[in-house]
């Protein structure tokens, strides 16, 4: 084996030799010819080449047509004096060329390279022949002017026609409080530049159009490539889906370098936006294609909004106006006072100067007679007569019979509805239950309400939380698509205007249980006193319902900032379901105040609500 592989070795070495020589005796012009043509022979067998015609540099704004094949490659330069603040926009179109040989574009820059087919594909299911490209403004120290490269090839065999325009974009850099007109298809899609001006520290791109067609907003840092494809323009930034109407709110710090790009994409069909997924516009057969014929109209204009910094004044004008609702309250709870203070020294001198004077009158003697009364009344002063209002006052209020002083009727066994009389009857004395049990069971009504509320508001807080951490992070503002046109973020808020001005419901909510709370602080203290009026007048006081209103109050403005964080239809019904209970609370509040015996069960009450809310939730999911 060792000596074959010898005498192989040696017969290589010798052919060797000979072909050098061989090459020496020569011409060497000659020899270099035959080595060209057997490289050129071996890379024709190996693979096709194509030859390319390539034109001379030109100014970055022609118009080209022409043809191509599979052996005849196109090829097109331009130059552009300032790269990073104009853009160049490449529009091709071709009606000749074959799915499945396609004419393909290549665009070479300094830093990068883009590539697309005509026809245009989308979705596998939509055919464009007309595509254009903005191409992204490449950011360099050098100050040279910039080449741009355009390859035009085919794999066809049969020449295809192209038409082929490279323009400077009019109007690149957009303006404050100027609106912009720009015309997007799915294949065609735009972005501008906008850079804050000096001092401006939070602006509001706005977009509206007169068509429904879906769309999407996005705003990207100036960096290449830019994301304007229907398939990536979630992949960075910031953006909205539109029909008609879009907003995002940004600040200066947001971006690095105070600018961004504006860019805009109109989606294939209006499956994002929630609409039908068939096109809305018609749509040409071609094949198993579709020829889609989607073209959107987008206004653009930049406006100036409040900076977070700017909010303290609008936020203390608030809490200030609410604090006078306090300021108000409190003057007139203590001129009250003050009069009650003034009536009950008035009451307590009359009261001296009648001491020693019986009131004791035969029943003959009053002019009007008392209620179910069939004899003489003791301690009772008359009603009627030349009494003054005072004594009047005292003889209803103060100075009442007491409560063992009552006839038993003789016709109680036929009568079963009056079994006794009183010789002074006071509206409380329609009540014919036990306050103290009644009482516990208006409490009812507010102790549950807050475990309902605790148990309805911290998951409700946690979904909304993660919702704008999700919101902050993706840039997706899809997720909270009711707020934006009237937003201003403030931190990781994306509307924090909005979530503030639920302050009112949470303050005034406070404000009305301090009133309740002094209420029943009053009501009992005059109990203690051995002060009976309170007792007497009117219907037996509860308050139960009354903190329940108040506590409702304050959990709507909680819920109510709480959708407002992240408002979607998904959860409107946080937003709504505690002004379910506010209604139904203030029905029942009313109904007690004429039924005081008559108490609606605080569990049934609330299971009434819940089934109201679930009809609502209902109602919004389908």
């Amino acid at each position: 084996m060792c000596k074959k592989h010898i005498c192989v070795l040696f017969t290589l070495l010798a052919n060797g030799v000979v072909l050098g020589l061989g090459l020496r005796l020569t011409d060497q012009d000659s020899s270099l010819n035959a080595l060209e043509q057997l490289v050129k022979g071996n890379t024709i067998s190996m693979q096709r080449s194509a030859r390319r015609s390539v034109g001379e540099d030109q100014d970055c704004n022609f118009t080209k047509t022409g043809m191509v094949n599979a052996n005849d490659a196109k090829a097109y330069n331009c130059v552009i004096e300032n790269s990073d603040s104009q853009a160049v926009r490449i529009e091709v179109n071709s009606s000749k060329a074959l799915v499945d040989l396609p004419i393909l574009f290549v665009v070479k820059q300094q830093k990068s390279v883009l590539s697309w087919a005509v026809p245009h594909i989308i979705q596998n299911k939509y055919k464009y022949d007309v595509v254009s490209h903005t191409l992204c403004p490449e950011q360099s120290n050098d100050t040279n002017p910039k080449k741009i490269n355009v390859a035009v090839t085919t794999s066809s065999d049969v020449s295809v026609k192209f038409h082929l325009k490279v323009t400077q974009v009019p109007n690149f850099k957009l303006e404050m409080d100027k609106k912009s007109s720009i015309v997007v298809t799915p294949s065609q899609s735009q972005y501008y530049k906008f850079k804050f001006p000096d001092g401006i520290k939070s602006v509001i791109v706005k977009a509206t159009s007169n068509t429904s067609l879906c769309a999407v907003v996005s705003l990207q840092s100036i960096n290449c490539p830019v994301y304007d494809q229907f398939r990536n323009v979630e992949f960075t930034g910031v953006y909205q889906t539109m029909t008609t109407k879009a907003a995002v709110t940004v600040e200066r710090e947001y971006f690095k370098g105070a600018e961004f790009f504006v860019v805009l994409v109109v989606q294939p069909d209006d499956k994002e936006c929630g609409g039908k997924y068939a096109e809305i516009q018609p749509s040409l057969k071609y094949g198993a294609l579709q020829t889609n014929v989607r073209s959107k109209t987008i206004n653009i204009e930049v406006e100036e909004t409040y900076a977070s910094t700017e909010y303290w004044r609008p936020v203390f004008a608030t809490i200030g106006i609410m604090l006078l609702f306090y300021l108000v309250t409190g003057i007139l709870v203590v001129i009250a006072s003050a009069r009650q203070v003034e009536s009950e020294l008035r009451d307590g001198e009359g009261a001296a100067e009648q001491k020693g004077i019986s009131t004791e009158q035969p029943l003959g003697s009053m002019q009007h007679e008392s209620y179910g009364s069939t004899g003489p009344s003791p301690n009772h002063v008359s009603h009627g007569g030349t009494g003054t209002g005072s004594e009047t006052r005292r003889g209803s209020a103060s100075s009442v019979s007491d409560e063992d002083d009552i006839d038993y009727l003789e016709d109680i066994e036929h009568e079963k509805e009056v079994y006794r009389t009183k010789a002074v009857l006071f509206v409380s004395d329609l009540s014919r239950k036990d306050p103290k049990l009644m009482r516990m069971k208006y409490r009812l009504y507010h102790w549950n309400l807050i475990t309902i509320a605790v148990f309805y508001a911290l998951p409700v807080i946690q979904l909304v939380v993660t919702y704008q951490t999700v919101l902050n992070i993706t840039g997706n503002e899809d997720i909270c698509y009711y707020n934006f046109l009237c937003a201003n973020p403030a931190g990781v808020i994306s509307a924090f205007n909005n979530v503030f001005s639920n302050i009112g419901y949470m303050m005034l909510g406070i404000l009305f249980l301090l009133l309740v709370y002094r209420r029943e602080y009053m009501y009992k203290k005059e109990l203690q006193m051995g002060n009976r009026r309170s007792e007497r007048c009117g219907i037996p006081k509860h308050f139960g319902l009354f903190y329940a209103l108040g506590i409702s109050l304050f959990m709507e403005g909680v819920l109510s900032a709480c959708y407002h964080v992240c408002p979607n239809y998904s959860n409107f019904q946080f937003d709504t379901s505690f002004m379910y209970i506010i209604a139904g609370l203030g029905m029942l509040k009313l109904y007690q105040q004429r039924h005081p015996d008559i108490n609606a069960n605080a569990y049934a009450s609330y299971a009434c609500f819940a089934g109201v809310i679930f009809i609502a939730v209902l109602g919004v999911v389908s």
